[in-house]
């Protein structure tokens, strides 16, 4: 009291009180902002559809998978497992999620994988898991090319001639660091050339990479994406430009490196019908000689 005025006095404690209310006022606000971002962008980023294949019999395979919110379509594709060559199956009108994928031959495993498009025509989300399946079956199947030629007599004496075993090519990949890989392989006697496919060994895509020149034995891979895995195969091509023999065998290596890499496609299928026709024709077809594999290897050269 001075000259009859009260002046009052703040207490620390309500001080204290006020400034604990205001925070966690702010400290909720914040909750419930990220809260809603976090649920915005979950809602916004399309699930990759999980795909299973199951052997029905009679040389059929039952293909379904889960649904994509905000799908228009679906996209889906098979090869062979053992063998280059992504087809798509649907016509570009699959509106389910499931699919009979009938005509198969038995015993033959094969691949497939699935994708949703949006009503834009534009890919919805990633690639699906790429699961493999056997096909079974009984009664007749469509019938597939033996590997014993038919020789008339007057084939006999060519047909002994060239019946000598060509040895077929290993081909093998390493790692050679800075986003690179080295592949090798040994030589296909009566090769002209060599023709090179390389794709992502979890994304469906096989491209060629020689450029329909390759005649050595070696081919550096190089401005590879680190830490992805690369899935290789090779052939030998004769002088009249027709495949000798079968695909290789089809290694995996992953690239390793630092710096800028050169960017590789999208997991995008990107077979066209000759290469494909090619590859499948090449697996079946059966010659006058007994041609083996060639056998292909991937080097990370640095």
């Amino acid at each position: 009291m001075q000259n009859g005025t009260h002046v009052p006095k703040t207490r620390p404690a309500v001080i204290l009180l006020l400034a604990v209310i205001l925070a966690a006022v702010a400290a909720l606000s914040l909750h419930t902002g990220s809260a809603t971002y976090a649920q915005t962008a979950a809602v916004s980023t399309p699930t990759a559809p999980h795909l299973t294949a199951r052997s029905a019999g009679a040389n059929t395979i039952e293909l379904s998978w889960t649904e994509v919110p905000g799908a228009a379509r679906y996209e889906l594709h098979r090869q062979e497992a053992d063998a280059p060559g992504w087809q798509q199956l649907d016509g570009g009108n699959l509106r389910v999620t499931s699919f009979t994928d009938g005509g198969l031959t038995p015993g033959v495993t094969y691949q497939y994988a699935v994708r949703a498009i949006d009503a834009n025509g534009e890919p919805l989300g990633p690639w699906s898991n790429f699961p493999k399946e056997t096909a079974s079956g009984s009664g007749a199947s469509t019938p597939v090319p033996t590997s014993t030629p038919t020789v008339t007599p007057a084939q006999t004496a060519t047909a002994t001639a060239t019946a000598s075993t060509v040895t077929a090519p290993r081909l093998s990949a390493r790692d050679a660091g800075a986003n690179t890989i080295e592949l090798s392989w040994t030589e296909v006697p009566g090769a002209a050339r060599y023709e090179l496919h390389r794709q992502e060994a979890d994304a469906p895509g096989w491209q060629q990479l020689d450029g329909g020149a390759l005649r050595g034995t070696s081919f550096t891979d190089r401005g590879l994406t680190p830490g992805v895995t690369y899935q290789y195969a090779l052939r030998a091509i004769d002088g009249n430009g027709e495949p000798l023999g079968p695909w290789s065998n089809f290694p995996k290596e992953t690239a390793s490196g630092s710096g800028a890499s050169t960017p590789v496609p999208t997991s995008t299928p990107t077979v066209t019908p000759a290469q494909t026709a090619t590859a499948t024709a090449t697996a079946s077809t059966a010659t006058a000689s007994t041609v083996t594999a060639p056998h292909l290897t991937a080097r990370d050269a640095g």
